[in-house]
């Protein structure tokens, strides 16, 4: 508190500038780890989840474009690509 304290009384007389916008301060804690790599895991289960969602919404849209096709059996081998690649996205899921 200290610490808290004295920061704010010097920059309480620090003097103004000239625009009159002011002094701002700016204390940011950067050391946000229990020193575990706990954080880390749950950062990169995250990004994998958010990488297997983008993953399934792509197959799931591959499998609605497959029925654009003309040729029946390319159609049906793209769809059955697409729905492989959904049950593997949402088994991951």
């Amino acid at each position: 508190r200290e610490v808290a304290d004295k920061l704010l009384s010097f920059c309480a007389g620090l003097p103004c500038p000239a625009d009159g916008v002011g002094i701002a301060l700016r204390l940011a804690h950067t050391d946000l780890g229990s020193g575990t790599d706990c954080e880390q895991r749950l950062f990169d289960c995250l990004a994998e989840r958010e990488a297997t969602e983008r993953q399934l919404k792509l197959q799931e849209q591959a499998k609605r474009d497959s029925s654009k096709e003309k040729d029946f059996s390319a159609a049906a081998g793209k769809r059955r690509k697409a729905e492989e690649g959904i049950s593997v996205a949402t088994a991951r899921l």
